[in-house]
């Protein structure tokens, strides 16, 4: 067991760490749900072939985790949260007001897989967890700072989310 101090926080939360190579969703969390296998797959591709490349793996990515949480317990390794919840919440939680439109990863939204969205909003209601997470930031960071993707550095007022 190891203790994660989340910024924002009084208190640690603590969770397990699972290796990253025993298992397919926990790899796929370590490679690209934790954001950088979309931001530089995805995201900061320079070749059309290069992103669509990128983009095709990640429809099978989603639909994985979807069926893993359909079956499974309400995390991805059963009962408990574990680091790799964590990381890819960090992903799910940027995915429709950031990846979708800016990264062009837009085949589907978290939105569309009902248990990767229930999936997304239970850990975002877990104490403290909200607390740590700023869509305003989150899409401002990406939206300015990027300007060779959006050289007009307009931050898009939606998407509305009606689970926040």
């Amino acid at each position: 067991m190891v203790t994660l101090r989340l910024m924002g926080l009084d208190e640690a939360i603590s969770v397990s760490f699972v290796n990253p190579i025993r298992d397919d969703a926990t790899g796929w969390a370590f490679r690209e749900g934790d954001g950088h296998g979309l931001d530089e797959v995805v995201g900061f591709a320079s070749s059309q072939s290069a992103y669509e490349v990128g983009f095709n793996k990640l429809p099978a990515s989603l639909e994985m985790l979807e069926a893993r949480l359909s079956a499974g317990g309400p995390y991805l390794f059963g009962e408990r949260i574990v680091e790799t919840d964590y990381r890819l919440f960090c992903t799910l939680v940027r995915f429709d007001s950031v990846y979708f439109g800016h990264f062009k990863c837009n085949e589907k939204q978290i939105q569309d897989y009902p248990h990767l969205q229930a999936y997304l909003e239970r850990i975002y209601r877990l104490p403290g967890v909200a607390q740590t997470v700023n869509f305003d930031h989150i899409k401002r960071h990406y939206y300015y700072t990027h300007d060779d993707i959006n050289p007009t550095r307009l931050v898009p007022v939606g998407p509305h989310l009606g689970w926040v």
